[in-house]
């Protein structure tokens, strides 16, 4: 949308330099200068944005005390701007207002020509960045870098690469500019489809993170409230599982697959 934006915009400053022209009040000369500029300034824009971080924060992470969280983050943030030795490392920023804003936020970002996304929240707030990211169908996936600034109440993710609980040092981590490739898994149901950068579960697991909504006001201690909740009143279930070729089937309390190392 954004790109299209441009180009009518674009189209709309061409017509009004042609119809001054056919009037003689400006130079043939000017006009193709105007036109440099106009095109010039469309570059630099978009490189600008491809330079840039995209930040998304969830301002109801972790122990609410986001407002001095954030203004912690914009300082150092502005702090190691300062040593970069390149002139367009900036970012702009949006804060989630809803479930699932990131998704909507990411398309967002990703017209407006960002490739390099900070999430800042917990799992959950990664979980929907990422699910933004493959959802999208302009560019490639792997040409997104995904950082994490994490302030949860669940940080299972960032403990499989070592990345520190901390602002500063996950800041420390991004300015650094070291990069990995990770796979993403996919979760296919018959009405949906969800990808996931950790894990997914089933059985008490997904009963869990489903009742942990309604205790996330609690913060840190809500993952225990929800535990003890779900060791009382869940009840065990059967799963069948197919893989490659061999069934099986049992009563249990969970079933986790993923790609990383760690869960709850």
């Amino acid at each position: 949308m954004s790109l299209i934006l441009t180009s009518l915009l674009f189209d709309t400053k061409i017509q009004f330099l042609q119809r001054m022209f056919i009037k003689k009040e400006l130079s043939i000369d000017y006009c193709i200068l105007v036109v440099y500029l106009i095109l010039f300034m469309s570059h630099l824009e978009n490189f600008n944005a491809k330079n840039s971080w995209f930040i998304i924060a969830n301002p109801t992470s972790g122990n609410r005390k986001f407002s001095k969280q954030w203004k912690e983050i914009q300082q150092l943030l502005k702090l190691k701007n300062l040593d970069y030795s390149f002139a367009f490392t900036q970012y702009s920023f949006a804060f989630t207002q809803y479930s699932k804003h990131e998704i909507e936020l990411v398309e967002s970002a990703i017209l407006k020509g960002f490739r390099n996304i900070i999430s800042i929240g917990g799992d959950g707030t990664l979980h929907h960045v990422v699910n933004g990211i493959m959802m999208q169908r302009y560019i490639k996936t792997s040409d997104i870098t995904i950082a994490v600034i994490p302030l949860g109440t669940g940080n299972d993710w960032i403990k499989t690469y070592n990345i520190p609980n901390s602002i500063k040092k996950s800041i420390e981590i991004i300015a650094s500019k070291k990069t990995i490739l990770q796979d993403i898994g996919v979760l296919k149901t018959e009405n949906k489809t969800t990808y996931f950068n950790n894990v997914a579960g089933l059985g008490y697991d997904g009963y869990i993170v489903n009742k942990l909504e309604s205790l996330k006001k609690f913060g840190a201690v809500s993952y225990l409230l929800a535990g003890i909740y779900g060791l009382l009143f869940y009840k065990k279930s059967i799963f069948k599982i197919v893989l490659n070729d061999k069934i099986i089937e049992t009563n249990c309390l969970m079933v986790i697959f993923g790609i990383c190392k760690f869960s709850g």
